[in-house]
């Protein structure tokens, strides 16, 4: 009889272990659905944008650019820059023309700069501060003046200036590994 008593003893414990054994199964079943669901949301986050920013007014920039001699263009090329300078008085009156009138505020903040544009005076002071990126997708400037920052659009015909100056420098990247 003792022995009867042992026996359904085992078989319970046996079956509450097994049990056991099965909702921790589930816990943690249910655990990795919940952190595919959190994957999955985090996929769905929506894009995260760079703060906003005003326009500069037309005004205000045309004041700035009437003094300005110089822009040191720099262009971030994978490993490699590329740097021009912009002197031509006809060339800096037609930068105006590469940078659209209205603020870029939707500018997603994996559009990371891929060149800079420093636009000096002459005294010789760094007027504006500028930061770029040309591709499609973002084609944006961000110009820091007068202690404001302001971001514009590149136009179409920016966004192309901007490219040329690319091209030419993979071109020439290219040329060198050969």
């Amino acid at each position: 009889m003792i022995r009867n008593s042992l026996f359904q003893l085992l078989i319970i414990l046996s079956a509450l272990m097994i049990c056991g054994a099965c909702q921790q199964g589930a816990d943690t079943s249910n655990e990795s659905a919940s952190k595919a669901t959190q994957k999955q949301t985090k996929k769905a986050d929506p894009v995260s944008f760079l703060p906003e920013a005003p326009a500069i007014t037309d005004l205000d920039m045309k004041k700035i650019m009437a003094d300005v001699i110089k822009i040191e263009l720099l262009f971030y090329l994978g490993d490699n820059t590329m740097s021009t300078d912009v002197e031509s008085p006809d060339r800096i009156r037609y930068f105006a023309l590469y940078i659209a009138p209205e603020a870029a505020n939707t500018v997603p903040s994996t559009c990371k700069p891929n060149g800079s544009a420093l636009f000096i005076n002459s005294n010789g002071d760094i007027a504006i501060d500028a930061e770029f990126n040309n591709s499609k997708e973002c084609s944006y400037i961000r110009m820091k003046a007068n202690g404001q920052e302001y971001r514009h659009q590149l136009t179409e015909a920016g966004r192309a200036y901007f490219q040329s100056f690319v091209d030419m420098g993979n071109n020439k990247a290219e040329t060198m590994k050969n």
